[in-house]
């Protein structure tokens, strides 16, 4: 029992740092070459401290800058190793994580919750008298990591549901129920997923939405619904939430009513939807259950 315990425990936590490795592997990648171009470019920086701590300062504000690419080029990274490790021991990955097919139709309450619960979560947060400090921080650390480009777009719309679903709920979510109840596990990994935001407003959009998106796991049993919440979660939360601008706040208040109405009908909905509209599952697999 014991045993047991550890050993799932112990799974779920080197998949964690094999994620956490591959963003460090991505970001020494970054910073390395950008650190040999400004040198090449401007080979007195490395003359005097000064020129050295001017070069140190533009590295680490090219490295936040370009905190997407790392992200695309941490995901691939570890997206390789994983097949590779999963192959050389006889295994498939998609059966590992459970990402397996699911009838499209299906999916339309998953898309619908993400939107919901983007507006209940960004209202409701931003709504809590939060100190000064952690706003401030949150702010600094926003303005320079977020930007409105393509790669930007891709690496949190598409990039980073399909890489962070596949670790958290895929692969440390499941080794936690091995180990423990499904509702500890649940738990567990999604202050896990939600620490890995970093600023405490960023962690709790993260332990949240880490609550739902494995719930919904849990009842698809297929990672698509997951990714495909946690995408849609970020499109709304991260970029048409700031069009919605009203006149009065009673407008705001009604809006979160509105989307906290429709979470919980389409929960509802989820909860009671038979397995028959769900699966869509090959033959060959195994049944999958926590």
């Amino acid at each position: 029992m014991i045993k047991n315990f550890l050993v799932n425990v112990l799974k779920g936590l080197c998949y964690l740092a094999l994620y956490l490795a591959s963003q460090s592997i991505a970001s020494y990648l970054v910073v390395f070459v950008t650190a040999l171009v400004m040198t090449l470019q401007n080979p007195a920086l490395l003359e005097t401290e000064t020129g050295m701590n001017t070069l140190i300062g533009n590295v680490y504000d090219a490295a936040l800058s370009n905190s997407s690419l790392i992200l695309i080029l941490a995901s691939a990274i570890l997206l390789l190793i994983l097949i590779v490790f999963f192959r050389a021991r006889g295994k498939r990955l998609t059966q590992e994580t459970w990402l397996l097919p699911v009838h499209i139709r299906s999916l339309w309450p998953a898309a619908l919750a993400g939107a919901a619960l983007a507006l209940v979560v960004c209202y409701g947060i931003s709504w809590i008298p939060w100190p000064e400090s952690f706003l401030t921080s949150y702010e600094e650390l926003y303005a320079v990591s977020n930007d409105d480009s393509i790669l930007c777009l891709i690496a949190t719309v598409l990039v980073a549901p399909v890489i962070e679903e596949l670790v958290f709920r895929g692969l440390v979510f499941t080794r936690f129920c091995r180990a423990m109840p499904a509702p500890a596990a649940l738990i567990l990994a999604a202050t896990i997923f939600g620490a890995m935001h970093g600023t405490l407003l960023w962690a709790s959009y993260g332990f949240i939405g880490g609550v739902a998106m494995t719930l919904v796991y849990m009842k698809y049993r297929s990672l698509y619904a997951p990714m495909l919440l946690h995408s849609v979660f970020n499109i709304v939360g991260g970029y048409l939430i700031a069009y919605l601008v009203f006149p009065s706040a009673i407008y705001d208040v009604a809006l979160f009513g509105l989307a906290l109405a429709v979470l919980a009908a389409l929960a509802l909905y989820m909860y009671r939807m038979p397995r028959a509209k769900i699966d869509r599952v090959p033959r060959g697999y195994p049944s999958q259950s926590l």
